[in-house]
């Protein structure tokens, strides 16, 4: 019987143990079946979205599972036998995480997509984008636009500085023909000045003056004397009475003939004088000409030395720059030819611009200018050693004027004869880019007066309101999730011409790059198009699977604009729509550009200067976009690649292409959210996809309760035992993903 005891109570307290077990493994099956019948009333209209959902509710979806957990745990044999029984007091089930969370949104929308997003339309675009080497069409393409736009600012940089130069080089000529006229004319005057000067000194005539003076002074003062003499013999010749006898008359007569022959001498000796004093007096005027037409000569040669030695500098620092300018031109061609792969024809429509000008045209240039102040300088050198009126040595100066004005007329023909021809280059290049620019400009006119088809209606304005703006839907779901929609980059077409091609280069250049490394995006993209309706939606393509169609896109309340709406976030139709067309057009201008850069038929193979080669190239492939365009608006489809003509794209196929070019999930996903309560009505912050249930449970022990507690103290098993029953509480969880 001892024996017996202990076996006993051995079996009891194991039996306990056993039914505790089984008790707990029962409550946790319980547990999940009650979280599953919870979550299978999940909201059917989000279904229809691809999404699942349980719309929470505090007051129906915790008694609704407290109702499934009691009951589970009420039923079947093994329950009475295990008589576990439900604790209402710890059991309970709280949602966890909702729709509202954009993370667990993607996770939906993935597994939604991931057997049904049509990827093989990416995957046979990259196939044959990579075999018919378009890839590298569009890089390529690329690459010379930006080269292009890189030689076209250094080009016109490298012209403004020959523009200066030129202006620097007509100034000296202005300067050398003008001083030239003057001097020239000095020069005569001097001449004959020098001429009438003889080899007197002013000093010398001077003297001569002085005597000259000196001598007319005498003379005057002895015809004075002469005719008061002439006076007295007068007068006493009228006194004879004719008592003297004939004699004394006769004596008289005499005595005044030889004074009047004296008289006439000194006169006649008096005007050789003055005549004399006359030319001696003309003479020092014609020093004090000669003297001041000296000075002012020496001064306009040596203001002109400086004058051209100016000019000279500001030449020479300008053709400095041009051949800088000219050096970096020739090494961003070198830099493109090197990473070009292109046909040889858009390398050899480079190499044309290159033989305006060898890098030693810059130095000739100098060289042929530096003769004019040089001869200038030879001059005034000349000019500083002539003597005042040595004709002999003027002869050189006149030799050195000559020779002044020949360098200058020889300078002046070649240069302005190159000089026209360089103007008339770039004027032919701006006209020719001009009227390339006013094609494009056509074009781009055209685009903009493209027809959205959007409703003008009060009731879409309401609608947009409803998703944006500061107390929308779209600002909830961003509060929510403490992320925000950043604003949408859209590349428009632009007013200049330029700007739209450099736009259209830029699209291609991410295009080539994103379809050589696809992302997740792609779902996500694909669920946008495929649950929600766009501007051709229904429209001239072929019906939407019915299979990706169950949200009914047909009858959203925005019609024909959700993927752009979800693309852009703008509100307003017009500019959501306008946005992806505008560009899909800035796509498909790239596209056709590039192919009619490689076209060898094209207006661009033929172009003389690459910047018009990319804008011929340019308009002829903005009129074909237009064109495009205007199909897939209709519905239709168009080649995407002239080499892949097999391969056409719909105007979904090309929302697809924009939706890759902007990888911007937060925004995409948040818009979405406010997107799916505008069309269901269903609010997805208390839509929960994951819940976390909790079951509070106790079973009876039939054999010796009081030593299971105190097995229970001692800490090896957690019985929790109280009132002869042992409690214990249980937590599962339960995710629709």
């Amino acid at each position: 019987m001892i024996v017996l005891v202990p076996i006993f109570l051995f079996q009891a307290l194991f039996a306990d143990l056993i039914r505790l077990q089984l008790a707990q493994r029962e409550n946790e099956l319980a547990l999940k079946a009650a979280l599953r019948s919870v979550m299978s009333r999940y909201d059917r209209t989000l279904a229809g979205y691809g999404l699942f959902g349980l719309r929470w509710e505090e007051s129906g979806s915790v008694p609704l599972y407290l109702d499934y957990l009691n009951r589970n745990l009420a039923g079947g044999e093994g329950y009475r036998y295990l008589d576990l029984q439900m604790e209402q007091s710890g059991s309970g089930i709280e949602p966890v995480y909702t729709l509202a969370n954009p993370e667990v949104l993607k996770r939906q929308i993935v597994q939604e997509m991931k057997l049904k997003a049509p990827v093989e339309f990416i995957t046979e675009l990259l196939d044959k984008f990579q075999k018919s080497k378009a890839d590298q069409a569009m890089s390529q393409a690329k690459l010379y636009s930006d080269s292009m736009r890189e030689l076209e600012k250094l080009h016109w940089k490298r012209e403004e500085a020959l523009d200066k130069a030129w202006e620097k080089a007509q100034a000296m000529l202005e300067h050398v023909e003008g001083a030239g006229a003057t001097l020239s004319s000095n020069l005569t005057r001097l001449t004959a000045l020098a001429g009438q000067i003889g080899d007197r000194t002013e000093e010398q005539v001077l003297a001569a003056v002085s005597d000259a003076e000196r001598t007319i002074q005498s003379l005057n003062e002895r015809i004075r004397q002469l005719q008061q003499s002439m006076l007295a013999l007068s007068m006493a010749m009228a006194s004879l009475t004719g008592q003297e006898g004939p004699g004394a008359a006769e004596s008289l007569m005499s005595a005044m003939s030889a004074v009047q022959n004296e008289l006439n001498a000194a006169s006649t000796l008096l005007s050789e004088q003055s005549a004399n004093l006359a030319k001696l007096k003309q003479t020092l005027a014609d020093m004090a000409e000669y003297a001041l037409l000296f000075a002012s000569s020496k001064q306009l040669v040596s203001a002109t030395e400086q004058k051209l030695d100016t000019d000279y500098r500001a030449l020479g620092a300008a053709l400095d720059q041009a051949e800088e300018l000219q050096g970096k031109w020739l090494a961003e061609l070198e830099r493109y030819r090197a990473a070009s792969t292109a046909d040889s024809q858009l390398s050899e429509n480079l190499l044309l611009m290159t033989s305006a000008y060898d890098m030693a045209y810059f130095s000739r240039y100098k060289t042929e200018a530096a003769r004019i102040p040089a001869a200038l300088h030879g001059l005034a050198l000349r000019w500083a050693e002539q003597a005042w009126w040595n004709t002999s040595q003027w002869s050189k100066v006149a030799e050195e004027l000559q020779e002044l004005s020949a360098f200058s007329a020889s300078f002046k023909s070649s240069r302005a004869s190159l000089e026209a021809e360089r103007q008339a280059r770039n004027d032919a290049a701006r006209n020719e880019e001009e009227q390339e620019r006013q094609k494009i400009g056509n074009s781009l006119a055209e685009i903009r007066k493209a027809v959205t088809g959007c409703s003008t209606g009060s009731g879409e304005i309401a609608l947009y309101a409803k998703l944006g703006g500061p107390d929308s839907l779209a600002a909830k779901y961003s509060a929510y999730s403490k992320l925000a929609a950043a604003p949408p980059g859209v590349n428009r077409p632009a007013a200049e011409a330029d700007t739209s091609v450099d736009l259209g280069m830029d699209i291609i250049g991410k295009f080539s790059g994103f379809l050589a490394g696809l992302r997740d995006e792609l779902f996500i993209n694909e669920y946008a198009l495929d649950k929600f309706n766009y501007r051709t939606w229904g429209k001239g393509e072929a019906a939407p699977n019915e299979g990706l169609a169950r949200s009914k896109p047909g009858e959203h309340p925005l019609v024909r604009q959700e993927a752009e709406y979800l693309l852009y976030g703008f509100n307003s139709c017009d500019l959501n729509l306008g946005a992806a067309y505008g560009e899909m057009f800035l796509l498909f201008l790239g596209i056709r550009t590039a192919e009619a850069l490689m076209e060898p038929s094209s207006g661009a193979a033929g172009a003389v200067a690459p910047l018009v080669a990319l804008l011929k190239a340019a308009a002829e492939g903005a009129v074909r976009a237009v064109q495009d365009m205007h199909t897939l608006t209709g519905g239709g489809a168009v080649s995407l690649f002239q080499k892949l003509g097999a391969f056409k794209v719909t105007y979904k196929d090309m929302l697809r292409v924009i939706f890759m070019l902007h990888p911007n999930q937060t925004s995409v996903l948040i818009r979405m959210q406010a997107l799916l309560e505008l069309n269901t009505g269903v609010d997805l912050t208390r839509t929960t996809t994951y819940v976390q249930g909790t079951s509070a449970a106790s079973v009876n022990m039939w054999f010796l309760p009081g030593v299971l507690k105190a097995i229970e103290k001692t800490g090896a098993f957690n019985l929790d035992i109280e009132e002869g029953r042992s409690r214990f509480r249980q937590t599962a969880v339960y995710a629709y993903d």
